[in-house]
C-alpha cells in the first residue's frame, strides 16, 4: 500500500514507518514483510522472555492475533499480498505459519 503523494507525515509517524536496525532487506512504511517480521519477534520475544516481560510479550502476540481477525487488517494484508506478487515478491510464510 504505497502513500499519496499529498499526504505529509509528522515526525512520529515518519519514526513510526522507519525501518530499523533488527530487519535487513525491507522497506520503510506499512508491508507485509515488516508485519511478518514483528509477528516473528513478538513470538520469539514472548519465548525468550520470562516473569513480566513475558506477561507483555503474550499480551502483544494476543494482540496481534485480535488485529489480524479484524476485516480491515485482513482487507490490507490481501492488497499487499496483490502488491507483493504484481511485484514479483513471493511470501516464504504467512503469519499464519508462525
Amino acid at each position: 500500500m504505497e502513500a499519496q503523494s499529498n499526504q505529509t507525515l509528522t515526525d512520529h509517524e515518519a519514526q513510526l514507518l522507519r525501518v530499523g536496525g533488527f530487519v535487513e532487506g525491507v522497506e520503510p512504511g506499512v508491508n507485509r514483510p515488516r508485519w511478518e517480521f514483528w509477528w516473528k519477534r513478538l513470538g520469539f520475544l514472548e519465548e525468550a522472555s520470562d516473569g513480566r516481560v513475558r506477561e507483555i510479550m503474550e499480551h502483544g502476540v494476543e494482540y496481534v492475533i485480535q488485529l489480524e481477525k479484524q476485516q480491515s487488517i485482513k482487507d490490507w494484508l490481501a492488497e499487499v499480498e496483490v502488491d507483493d506478487e504484481q511485484s514479483g515478491d513471493e511470501d516464504e510464510e504467512s503469519p499464519d505459519d508462525v
